[in-house]
């Protein structure tokens, strides 16, 4: 049995190429963030959830990581968007 969590925060980052997007994954565990959740969509799977959802990712990029964060992470995440601004600027 797990508490739930009083915070949830979730980043998406779109990336032109894979290589980047690993990148951001690894700048992930170099801050030490644990997140309860870390997804690495490529290029494919985003264009399968395009035809079938009738959306348009693949517009925003070729790669899609999403993070996924609770309790301590999410509330350092919070207090230090710097770590996400600098995720963000591997794009």
């Amino acid at each position: 049995m797990r508490y739930l969590p009083l915070e949830v925060r979730t980043l998406a980052v779109f990336f032109q190429d894979f290589q980047t997007a690993a990148a951001g994954v690894l700048a992930v565990g170099r801050a030490r963030i644990q997140p309860s959740i870390m997804e690495l969509l490529d290029g494919a799977s985003l264009l399968e959830l395009d035809t079938r959802l009738g959306s348009d990712l693949v517009s925003r990029g070729n790669v899609l990581l999403l993070i996924q964060t609770d309790g301590l992470a999410a509330q350092l995440i919070t207090a230090g968007p710097e770590k996400a601004i600098r995720l963000m600027d591997l794009r």
